[in-house]
């Protein structure tokens, strides 16, 4: 299960700034019984999707419209192929960090 959460949420009136700390629950995600446990999550916020990066492939979620679409799925005989999944927002895609340890360049729709 994955939740998202804000740390901290700033307000500004016309004399007064406020600030509230802690954390504030935004949304959750759980994954479906079908897929592995999840093992990094990374956020693209030009459409505001969500990469959870499992040991089975790669889910897009949207946290606005709810929709999960499973972008990437590995051989059966292989698993976690990618361990780790940065965005890049100046290039528009992604940096993948694969398990032989080479550096992929990825573009998900």
């Amino acid at each position: 299960r994955i939740q998202i959460l804000f740390e901290c949420a700033m307000s500004e009136d016309a004399e007064v700034l406020t600030h509230t700390y802690g954390i504030h629950s935004k949304g959750s995600y759980v994954q479906s019984n079908k897929a592995t446990d999840i093992i990094g999550v990374s956020y693209n916020p030009h459409n505001g999707d969500f990469v959870l990066l499992d040991g089975g492939g790669v889910t897009l979620w949207n946290k606005e419209t709810k929709q999960e679409k499973r972008v990437l799925n590995y051989a059966t005989n292989k698993r976690q192929v990618i361990k780790q999944l940065v965005f890049v927002p100046r290039y528009g895609m992604y940096l993948a960090l694969s398990k032989d340890n080479a550096i992929q360049l990825l573009n998900i729709p």
